[in-house]
């Protein structure tokens, strides 16, 4: 709020989207010139044409997401800057409905490109990388999907169709994807190096109030066994429900860290009521607002 004025003041449009834009335009939509609710792909563009004909709408909502408009990233616009190669998206959302997790706040689905479609993009990536003097990035791809292992099916697709390229690549998934032996030989096999996953908690009391029932803590020591087994690096975050874990377990958390073969968290955060997710709604119930 304090950018966009910051800027609005000295004439600049301001432009909001994103989870809370999505969640609460009328909350947001006086401190910005612009609000957009949901996907870019229809309005994005939309969106720019007005601004340069100067007819800015007060908001854009999106259309339904179709897999067929997602823009060819153009990896050559950051000249091989970024220091792990180049990223894009095969697919969007996430099929379970963590209770605090925003994507379950803005409705669960699950939506995959054509593995087609993103092979095409990872070789054009390669090729404008090479265009631009920078070969040894380009055999490095990572996934910025929020669940690249949403569909079984489509994974196993995806790692057939990568496997000839020689990739090495690192992506984010789900517990059940980890805890699969066949499935992280697969990932293994086509060039998988790194994935990020959500254990959250180590307290099964803990997994089943933030509806995380995709997670199952007495087997994360196998399942990250399995992936360093495969060459596959596990990192991830952890989380503290301040309702339901006890000081207890939170002085035993170095211990369970340690035995579960999670070398060191990426963060330890409290479990937040984010507005607009499942928990923010349960607890503002709860205190009757």
């Amino acid at each position: 709020r304090q950018i966009s004025h910051y800027y609005r003041r000295r004439g600049t449009a301001t432009v909001f989207g994103g989870s809370l834009a999505s969640s609460y335009p009328q909350l947001v939509q006086a401190y910005f010139d612009t609000v957009v609710i949901g996907d870019p792909e229809s309005t994005v563009p939309q969106l720019y044409r007005d601004f340069c004909e100067r007819r800015l709408k007060h908001s854009y909502r999106s259309a339904p997401y179709r897999p067929d408009t997602v823009a060819r990233p153009r990896f050559d616009l950051h000249g091989g800057r970024a220091p792990l190669g180049f990223a894009l998206e095969a697919s969007r959302g996430c099929p379970y409905a963590c209770e605090f997790c925003v994507l379950s706040g803005l409705g669960t689905r699950y939506e995959t490109r054509s593995v087609g479609q993103v092979i095409d993009d990872i070789r054009h990536g390669q090729a404008q990388l090479a265009s631009c003097g920078h070969r040894l990035r380009h055999r490095l791809v990572g996934f910025t999907d929020n669940n690249l292992g949403g569909s079984l099916g489509f994974l196993r697709e995806l790692c057939d169709a990568l496997k000839p390229m020689k990739l090495r690549w690192y992506c984010a998934v789900t517990f059940n994807v980890i805890a699969n032996r066949d499935l992280v030989r697969a990932m293994s096999d086509a060039g998988c190096i790194c994935v990020f996953v959500g254990l959250e908690s180590f307290n099964p009391a803990a997994l089943a109030h933030m509806h995380k029932y995709q997670n199952v803590a007495h087997k994360t020591r196998a399942a990250i066994d399995c992936c360093r087994e495969h060459g596959m690096l596990v990192i991830s975050g952890l989380m503290l429900s301040p309702q339901i874990d006890t000081l207890d377990y939170i002085e035993r958390l170095p211990t369970l860290v340690r035995d579960a073969g999670l070398h060191v968290p990426t963060f330890l955060c409290f479990e937040s009521p984010i507005p607009g997710t499942p928990h923010f709604r349960r607890l503002a119930a709860e205190d009757g607002a």
